[in-house]
């Protein structure tokens, strides 16, 4: 190769790197540098308003879901989205509005418009959109971490609330899959509960117990009054079954009702007041021209009709001053006016628990009537437990007085059937009542009793 042709490859090498090299341009001052290198027209900004406008009426009249099917459904409107647009027109044969979409991509590509809005995009995007969007992102990423801290925070609630449930389920002894029905099948353990406590309450230290507190009363308060009735009746099996009025966790409803209405009119000052001031004045003064007769109230009573013997029975009744005689509305309160006041709740459980009295509590024999009743009467369990709670205090009491220094002077000041009781027998009574008082008071029994007064 020649001296001049490889002057040449290196000069036409060097021209072509020179060329290669990026331009470096502010962002800011692109636009002036594209109009002052005679790339773009001075007047690009009026031209672009223009094409926006015309672009935006045009994209009025397009197909339906024709933006959305390119993607660009909202977007701005721009060249790249002008050309898109015009493509897919062409491809559905749409000539009339190609033609239209056609032109406005001629118009931008007039005069380099479209290296303007290209060039006022990226002044934008990098003054506003891409700060903004950094921003967003990064409260987005905050966020996120919030939720995942408090979905893992959820996490364990759940799984301490499904523990607990499944906690509570095996102490009820449920399974958990129908806690309603299952809960009122748990009624049906009342019956076998009570029974225990009845049990637990005819204990022969329990009956001991009773006997030496009623003789330990009876000395010391010379009172003969019988204690305890109701562990009393336990005891004896002497219990009165419910009453059906009464059956539903013992809430009555008892009107009273007289049998008979009296209606007082307060006449008893009559025999003051003459005769003419006890006229009805019933204020209607007519216009009666002279020969008239005075106007008459018929009231339609036949009273020629009227039994003479009725009459005169009826009156003789008054002017004798029967306080009986009274008025007959022809209302029966003996028989209606109980059905209308009887307000004894139902609820769905106290049905359950009423389909579990014993038959046999009816008769009123042997522990059913006891069982029955104790299901039925809150009032008659209150009594039962504050029976059992007096005896064992005094017990409580009696065993420690048993076990001092003092208990052979106190055995010395009471009666000989007290001194045969010693602090072992009084400990073994306190110990059977207290094992009543703790089937009476037990939680298992208290669950049971809520579940069957809740609605």
């Amino acid at each position: 190769m020649s001296v001049p042709q490889r002057r040449s490859a290196v000069g036409g090498s060097a021209a072509e790197a020179e060329h290669d090299l990026p331009i470096d341009i502010d962002y800011k001052k692109l636009t002036d540098w594209l109009v002052s290198r005679k790339r773009l027209v001075s007047d690009w900004r009026k031209r672009l308003a223009v094409l926006h406008v015309q672009a935006t009426e045009l994209s009025k009249a397009l197909p339906f879901g024709l933006l959305a099917s390119i993607g660009c459904e909202h977007m701005p409107i721009h060249y790249n989205l002008c050309k898109q647009v015009l493509a897919k027109l062409s491809d559905t044969c749409e000539r009339g509005a190609a033609k239209d979409w056609a032109k406005v991509v001629r118009v931008y590509e007039k005069g380099c418009v479209y290296l303007g809005e290209a060039a006022q995009l990226i002044c934008n995007n990098t003054d506003y959109e891409i700060p903004y969007l950094k921003k967003h992102a990064a409260s987005l990423d905050s966020q996120l971490i919030d939720l995942e801290r408090k979905e893992d925070e959820l996490r364990s609630s759940a799984t301490a609330a499904a523990n607990s449930f499944r906690d509570e389920c095996n102490h009820l002894g449920i399974a958990g899959h129908s806690v309603r029905h299952e809960l009122q099948d748990l009624l049906k353990e009342l019956p076998g509960v009570f029974s225990g406590c009845i049990e637990s309450c005819r204990q022969p230290g329990v009956a001991d117990g009773m006997d030496f507190y009623e003789q330990f009363t009876s000395y010391s308060m010379q009172d003969t009054k019988a204690k305890l009735p109701t562990l009393s009746e336990i005891i004896a099996g002497s219990t009165e079954p419910p009453a059906e009025a009464t059956e539903a966790d013992g809430q009555k409803c008892e009107p009273q009702i007289e049998s008979k209405l009296q209606v007082d009119w307060d006449f008893d000052d009559a025999d003051d007041i003459p005769a003419e001031e006890m006229t009805v004045n019933w204020d209607i003064k007519p216009s009666m021209d002279e020969g008239t007769a005075a106007p008459v109230v018929n009231w339609d009573f036949d009273l020629e009709a009227e039994d003479d013997m009725g009459t005169a029975a009826i009156g003789d009744q008054a002017s004798a001053g029967n306080p009986e005689a009274s008025i007959d509305w022809g209302i029966d309160l003996a028989e209606s006016g109980t059905d209308l006041l009887d307000c004894k709740p139902e609820t769905e459980a106290s049905a359950v628990t009423d389909s579990l009295l014993p038959a046999q509590a009816a008769s009123g024999h042997g522990g059913d009537a006891c069982i029955a009743r104790l299901i039925a009467d809150p009032d008659y369990r209150n009594c039962l437990l504050e029976n059992l709670m007096e005896l064992q205090a005094f017990l409580s009491a009696r065993s420690f007085e048993l076990q001092g220094h003092s208990a052979t002077i106190l055995a010395a000041s009471v009666p000989e059937t007290l001194q045969q009781i010693g602090s072992e027998a009084c400990s073994g009574m306190l110990s059977n009542v207290n094992a009543a008082v703790a089937s009476m008071s037990s939680d298992r029994l208290r669950q049971l009793l809520m579940l069957k007064t809740s609605p």
